[in-house]
């Protein structure tokens, strides 16, 4: 029961990778550029099809990243590639990375499209759907402003959002995609903590450190600085979509599905921060 794995080396994907290894489950790493992430790895891009046939041969289990560099929508290709795997390979299960509120955000969201051609195709799936990951303190979007101004820059106000460690995520990927056959359904995935933004910044100081505040900057400030990171239009609105639901404290809520998943509670802020400037800590 070969697992492929796409998005290998993103900031979810290389836990997975690690996760599956110490499990010993079988897996096939699969990314852009998959030279020693692990031995039986292959090359795979969503915007090159040449590389589909070759990274389904074996696999009976799928976990999907619909991203792209650059791209914000790969539901397209990403059905595409569902399609061919349901031709060519025995699918019993599909594992999806969606994102929290998902209807709530957007109707025609790239991942509810894949849930709709999934239930079409009558393939099994779930979908883990995770709030946003400490890890954008670090290596995702807050990590420039923190760098340079020592600030978060987020135009949230005092909402509350309650983060969650890809590490997590990635364990709770191995359970649903290697154990028992999940329902069909989605998890939301959430940490254990409700924080505002000024409380993260506290927490990150204390633990690191190094002094971090939050910066409550306007919209306006917060689309140019997304759009320097390099982020696409459409991707941009929808994290400025994400800010206007914090600003209304509609993204605080804790679910227990890690916890569910995983049998322990989630890892907490000050455990990240922790693990993540200590040195020689994973």
């Amino acid at each position: 029961m070969t697992t492929l794995i796409t998005g290998a080396t993103g900031k979810v994907g290389r836990h997975v990778v690690a996760r599956m290894a110490e499990a010993k489950e079988p897996f096939r790493a699969a990314c852009r550029t998959p030279s020693g992430i692990a031995a039986d790895a292959a090359p795979f891009d969503w915007l090159d099809s040449g590389t589909w046939r070759p990274a389904l041969a074996g696999v009976t289990r799928l976990w999907i990243v619909p991203q792209a560099k650059g791209l914000y929508d790969v539901s397209e290709q990403v059905i595409d590639f569902l399609r061919l795997a349901a031709e060519v390979c025995a699918v019993d299960r599909v594992g999806l990375l969606s994102v929290k509120n998902a209807e709530q955000l957007n109707d025609d969201l790239p991942a509810l499209r894949i849930e709709r051609a999934l239930d079409e195709l009558g393939l099994p799936w779930f979908s883990l759907r995770p709030t946003w990951f400490f890890q954008n303190f670090t290596v995702g979007m807050f990590a420039r402003s923190i760098a340079r101004e020592g600030e978060i820059w987020a135009p949230a106000g005092g909402g509350r959002i309650g983060f969650v460690d890809a590490r997590d995520i990635a364990a709770c990927v191995v359970r649903a995609v290697s154990g028992e056959p999940p329902a069909r359904r989605s998890y939301t995935l959430t940490g254990g903590e409700s924080l505002t933004f000024a409380e993260a910044a506290e927490t990150l100081s204390r633990v690191s450190g190094r002094p971090v505040r939050h910066a409550d900057v306007s919209d306006e400030v917060m689309e140019e600085y997304l759009s320097g990171l390099g982020l696409p239009p459409a991707h941009v609105s929808a994290l400025l979509n994400h800010f206007a639901r914090i600003r209304a404290d509609l993204a605080g809520e804790l679910t227990g599905d890690v916890e569910e998943l995983t049998g322990r509670p989630p890892i907490t802020l000050a455990r990240f921060a922790a693990d993540e400037f200590t040195p020689g800590s994973a």
